[in-house]
């Protein structure tokens, strides 16, 4: 047997971490994998975005061939498990005598050496399908294929099929399982247009700024125009939701929930002096680089809304614009953070919806007479989209609001995002990540 190559050392610590305790996954990874050259980097993150991406199938896979669900193993043979199935049944270009003696590696270099043999037992009759499961079947039951073959959570299933009926639940949930496109913003029409000849890119269907870039195209940051702040990363979504805002040329524009930096580079590119705050000093940190690579009337500043509502403050004053793109539980990006769908749980909706409606109520006394108010946040629940929306407006705080059309505010708004005055993406039909913003116009 050959040694464990540092790559797969470096993603059997990550899963160890995660299966005991969902958390940052992206932290993780780079933490565990300083020492590692860049082409490991990206294997091991490949494995391990796939080892998440398809969790579910695999456990299913290979049930046959365990005494009890994989997720009941010991850390060790669970982790070297997912790894080798991983890299059997999703990773072209490994071979499978490959794949399952380096998961044996695996279980031993993570403390058992005991189950090696159990672990290779199970992986050479996965990689042979001796008695192979049939996956549910997707046309007769969306749902069940949906969670088995997509890898969904079945509470999150059931959350999107109230929302777009039990048949596009698996065409939403296969949208989730692609790796999603490389997504640049880039607000010079002159740079846009020689970005897209150099990099073989196309423009955005929902962002007039907006460049997708082919696979392929190498490191964010080795690109053309990386250094001279020409564009930064934000999916197209993302990009609309901040149009909303409509900014105008040295309007005093406040973007609270800042981090990580995209939404304020958007609304100082189109001419706003913009205030970015974060509860978090760390992540606010993020906002402050991009704005130095990028450039932009950006003051930084470290406040919490829910603790400290608008006029808390002696030199509170009011803006023009508001932008609350409000922590939630992200099922509407998945298809970037696989991770997210095992850390969330059913009870994280109402607990995000509470702070939601606080910021809400927080921050509407800081919207100008004649002002906008965006709440937005990326992801589709109920209870974090209309459900916070509804009970903000019945509030007080909100009594002088008036909602706006979403399609009299964007240039980019498709067919099918708006309904009743609501941007809603969806990744299995805009090819987007999954949004909800509203914008509020404050009566004069």
């Amino acid at each position: 047997m050959g040694r464990l190559t540092p790559e797969r050392r470096v993603v059997g610590r990550v899963l160890a971490r995660f299966f005991e305790r969902p958390g940052r996954l992206d932290r993780w990874l780079n933490e565990e994998g300083r020492e590692l050259s860049v082409e490991q980097r990206r294997r091991s993150r490949a494995v391990l975005y796939a080892a998440l991406r398809h969790q579910r199938r695999l456990a299913f896979l290979l049930s046959p061939y365990l005494p009890k669900a994989l997720h009941l193993q010991r850390v060790a043979p669970r982790v070297a498990l997912t790894v080798g199935a991983t890299e059997i049944i999703c990773m072209d270009g490994v071979p499978e005598r490959a794949a399952v003696d380096q998961a044996v590696e695996l279980c031993r270099d993570l403390g058992g050496k005991g189950q090696a043999g159990f672990v290779n037992a199970v992986l050479r009759r996965l990689a042979r399908g001796d008695d192979a499961p049939l996956l549910p079947d997707r046309e007769a039951d969306p749902r069940r294929w949906a969670e088995v073959a997509a890898s969904h959570p079945r509470w999150i299933v059931d959350e999107m099929a109230a929302l777009v009926g039990p048949s596009e639940v698996a065409a939403w949930c296969a949208a989730n399982q692609e790796e999603p496109p490389l997504v640049l913003t880039v607000p010079d029409p002159a740079r846009r247009s020689q970005l897209a000849e150099e990099l073989g890119a196309t423009p955005t269907a929902l962002s007039p700024w907006g460049l997708v870039v082919p696979p392929g195209a190498g490191a964010v940051d080795r690109l053309p125009g990386f250094a001279d702040g020409w564009f930064w990363v934000q999916d197209e979504a993302a990009q609309l939701a901040a149009e909303l805002v409509a900014a105008q040329p040295g309007e005093r524009v406040l973007d609270a929930c800042a981090a990580p930096g995209g939404k304020t580079l958007y609304l100082a590119a189109r001419g706003a002096q913009v205030v970015a705050t974060d509860s978090d000093a760390r992540r606010l940190a993020l906002v402050d680089g991009a704005v130095e690579r990028v450039g932009g009337d950006v003051a930084c500043r470290v406040r919490d809304w829910v603790a400290e509502p608008f006029g808390a403050r002696d030199d509170d004053a009011p803006f023009d614009g508001v932008l609350i793109d409000a922590p939630c539980s992200g099922l509407g990006v998945i298809r970037r953070h696989p991770d997210i769908r095992w850390a969330r749980r059913p009870s994280d909706r109402a607990r995000y919806a509470e702070r939601q409606r606080a910021l809400l109520q927080g921050l509407a006394p800081a919207v100008k007479p004649g002002g906008r108010l965006v709440y937005a946040v990326c992801t589709f629940t109920a209870a974090e989209t209309t459900g916070v929306l509804d009970a903000a407006l019945s509030t007080d705080a909100l009594g002088d609001f008036d909602r706006e059309s979403v399609r009299a505010l964007s240039s980019g708004a498709p067919p099918g995002a708006e309904s009743d005055s609501v941007m809603r993406t969806l990744p299995h039909v805009h090819g987007a990540d999954g949004f909800f913003a509203v914008a509020l116009r404050r009566r004069t």
